[in-house]
């Protein structure tokens, strides 16, 4: 809960002009009503907040009144009448012009400049609005927010491999991780990134072996992987993690399946569907086992409550398994409520 009511950092606020009228001053809060994980998952450390003539947001004009904190409250000044109100909680000191605050009525100027590398699990940024909404001395809203980037849970994974020289064997699980993620979303857009906004394209995110280069227009998130889990799993047994990894929008339609040791360049590489993947040491070899979300939307939690290994998995990050018989269990929950279920 945000009270926007007394300033935490300074910031030259855009004031109305006296003559013009009486002041209004107005209370916004902002609101996430959705579940969480982490323990202070809706924690808000700053507040950005955008007051428009009515209409004037969605026509794209500037703003008429523009404020930041590094806090949970701000005092916004403003000459009554109808407004559209626009938040963003958690949004980046770094994007801000604290010395001229002129600069900052425009949130098409803004948009681009979150990053999921400035983000912490205790301060995603989110987003919402209300429209031409009247604002008198007093008044007070509450807006709910979507947070901008979605969640992937791993939450079990069993070592039920038989057969063949595999079965039987203990399998390490060394790293999750994400491939072809998106770490630039947009503050009111669901649209998938430019190609400078996506991270590991086909590719693990710090390759270990050799064999696969770290290739992507931008750096991965530390929130896009886990390694050094190293955890082993006895046939039979299963792993409890659950491991939490975050990743932008990506409406992809049409999926590509190759490695990059297929493609005959790096700039041939194009756009392609989100996967988590599991990497295990099986007997002494590496394998991978590529887990896609058909579309990643925002504020989603992807629970993938629990991967059945039944043979050993792919040689590349961003190719299936090509046995069809390891089975993925998984459903998406409250932030936004879905369910999925996958077998590969």
């Amino acid at each position: 809960m945000v009270a926007v009511l007394s300033c935490g950092k300074p910031l030259p606020e855009r004031l109305p002009d006296p003559s013009t009228g009486p002041m209004a001053h107005v209370t916004i809060r902002a609101e996430n009503p959705t579940k969480t994980i982490y323990l202070e998952e809706d924690r808000v450390g700053s507040l950005a907040v955008w007051l428009y003539k009515a209409g004037d947001w969605e026509d794209g004009k500037d703003a008429a009144y523009f404020n930041y904190a590094e806090s949970e409250e701000i005092l916004m000044s403003c000459l009554p009448g109808n407004y559209d109100i626009v938040v963003a909680t958690n949004f980046p000191e770094s994007a801000i012009d604290m010395e001229d605050n002129e600069n900052n009525l425009s949130i098409s100027t803004l948009d681009g400049k979150v990053s999921l590398g400035d983000m912490n699990p205790i301060g995603l940024t989110a987003t919402g609005y209300l429209l031409n909404k009247t604002i008198e001395e007093g008044s007070e809203f509450t807006i709910d927010v979507d947070r901008r980037v979605s969640k992937v849970t791993v939450e079990k994974i069993t070592n039920s491999i038989t057969g063949s020289k595999y079965g039987g064997q203990t399998v390490t699980v060394k790293e999750i991780y994400i491939v072809n993620g998106t770490g630039t979303p947009s503050l009111f857009k669901e649209d998938t990134p430019d190609i400078d906004g996506w991270f590991s394209c086909s590719a693990k995110y710090n390759p270990s072996d050799g064999i696969y280069p770290d290739f992507g227009q931008m750096t991965t998130p530390e929130l896009s992987y886990e390694s050094n889990i190293n955890k082993d799993i006895a046939s039979g047994e299963s792993y409890e993690c659950p491991v939490i990894l975050l990743t932008g929008p990506n409406s992809t339609e049409e999926d590509v399946k190759t490695g990059l040791e297929e493609l005959p360049d790096l700039s041939s590489w194009s756009f392609r569907k989100t996967r988590v993947v599991v990497e295990c040491l099986i007997a002494g070899e590496t394998f991978y086992y590529p887990i896609t979300l058909d579309s990643v939307g925002i504020n989603c939690w992807y629970r993938i409550t629990e991967l059945k290994l039944l043979h050993q998995g792919s040689r590349s990050p961003d190719i299936p398994v090509k046995f069809v018989d390891v089975t993925i269990t998984g459903k998406i929950t409250d932030w936004d409520g879905k369910e999925i279920s996958e077998t590969i």
